[in-house]
């Protein structure tokens, strides 16, 4: 199965909070049972890049057979991410990412991917 794409956009500052339903891609979907499974995810500045920008938290529904893992980053996380200048803009940062789960057994699925982009914060203590 073929990772989906999902292209984000995280503005400077704030709480960044999404919600990912894993369904079994069938005409009508069911949530996958992610019992047993973990996940990570991580930014960085291009694909091969050697260093990690930040990497999400990946947190589980409770109820594991919902299929749902939620991501997120602190508002003093996406603070710190790099922006190309912290004004203006019509220079918005642009990162990749990717989110991956592994099963009881350690096989590693590559669920979603895409870019990033930042939009620099103004306001800030």
């Amino acid at each position: 199965m073929a990772a989906g794409i999902a292209n984000l956009l995280i503005q400077q500052g704030e709480t960044f909070k999404r919600t990912i339903i894993v369904n079994d891609n069938q005409a009508i979907p069911q949530p996958i049972n992610l019992t047993g499974y973990t996940a990570r995810s991580s930014i960085r500045t291009t694909a091969d890049a050697s260093t990690v920008t930040v990497a999400f938290t990946c947190t589980f529904d409770p109820v594991r057979t919902t299929g749902k893992i939620y991501l997120s980053l602190t508002d003093t996380q996406t603070s710190a991410l790099p922006t190309v200048g912290k004004t203006d803009y019509s220079k918005l940062t642009k990162y990749t990412w990717d989110m991956e789960i592994i099963d009881a057994t350690l096989n590693v699925t590559r669920l979603l991917n895409g870019t990033i982009t930042v939009s620099p914060e103004v306001t800030r203590i």
